[in-house]
Formats: structure tokens, C-alpha cells, sequence
């Protein structure tokens, strides 16, 4: 999978996720979230963003892996998440 270059105004990190808008924008359920944090894991990324309805599943699929799941509800709020991570290391 190729993921876009990342915003300059947001720090460089991967957080893949796929996810269902149902009235932008807000964030819907995202549909194998177990599955998709286990990916994410195995590919490296540090963050997975997750709705409110999906959370609960994906921070037990992260359970014990290098990976933090971080609940949103808009896209604002995933914004505002991403720009207050600490820089990647080097």
C-alpha cells in the first residue's frame, strides 16, 4: 500500500486506516479494525486513528503491540491528534 505524502503542517508518521464518513465531517465505523490495527502494527505505524464505535476493538488488537490507538469522532479531532504528537525519532 502507498500512502500520500504526509502534510507538511502534520508531523511525519504512518497512521493507515480506512474509515466510513457518514455525515462529513464526522467519522464513521470502520469495518475489520481488528485486522487493520494488526496491519498497521506489522507495517510499522505507531498511531491508528479509530472512531468512537471502533475503539474499544482496536486498542484490544493493540494490546501489546507498538501502537497507539487514538479515538476520534471528526476529522478536526484527528487533526488536532496528529499535529499534538511528539516528532518520530529519528
Amino acid at each position: 500500500m502507498t500512502l500520500p505524502p504526509a502534510t507538511p503542517s502534520l508531523p511525519p508518521r504512518s497512521s493507515p486506516n480506512a474509515s466510513t464518513s457518514a455525515e462529513p465531517p464526522k467519522v464513521g465505523p470502520i469495518g475489520g479494525v481488528t485486522q487493520k490495527v494488526t496491519g498497521a502494527a506489522r507495517a510499522g505505524a505507531t498511531v491508528f486513528l479509530a472512531p468512537s464505535a471502533d475503539a474499544s476493538d482496536a486498542r484490544q488488537a493493540a494490546a501489546g503491540r507498538h501502537i497507539q490507538v487514538i479515538q476520534v469522532d471528526t476529522f478536526a479531532q484527528a487533526v488536532t491528534a496528529l499535529k499534538s504528537l511528539p516528532p518520530p525519532a529519528p
